[in-house]
């Protein structure tokens, strides 16, 4: 896996193509669970080069939806201990988003799709807004003067 191709987990800042909708994303989170639908996304961003243009209406995503990586995101020793985090909480994560989608499909529900990019049912990436799933083990401010 590569970070320059989106497999690995890329830093905060980094601008990335969406190969469905054809974006330019500022990578502004990670580990994101949307707060209007419940579901579970690698990243949230905002258009590129325009930024957040509505409260609320950050731009959710996962690293399948990336096709090529632009810029790559600073990167700091506290912003490489944050990325080993991400990779250590990886599997935690994965499981969560599948028992996510597994209860969607069960119950037949599909995640909301007010003012998606693609409205179908399995949608690859979304409008919303996001909490970070890991806020509370990692620590807001963690370390951050370098």
């Amino acid at each position: 896996m590569s970070v320059l191709e989106g497999k690995d987990w890329l830093p905060i800042g980094s601008v990335v193509h969406l190969n469905e909708n054809g974006h330019l994303v500022m990578i502004a989170g990670v580990m994101q669970r949307d707060e209007n639908t419940g579901r579970l996304w690698d990243y949230m961003g905002f258009p590129y080069p325009e930024g957040n243009m509505k409260p609320g209406e950050s731009l959710m995503f996962n690293r399948a939806d990336i096709d090529r990586v632009y810029f790559l995101g600073y990167q700091s020793l506290s912003g490489i201990d944050f990325l080993e985090f991400l990779q250590k909480n990886e599997a935690e994560f994965c499981k969560r988003q599948l028992s996510a989608e597994q209860a969607a499909q069960q119950t037949g529900e599909a995640p909301a799709s007010d003012g998606s990019v693609n409205d179908a049912a399995d949608e690859s990436t979304t409008y919303g807004s996001g909490q970070n799933l890991f806020e509370e083990q990692w620590g807001v401010g963690h370390d951050t003067a370098e």
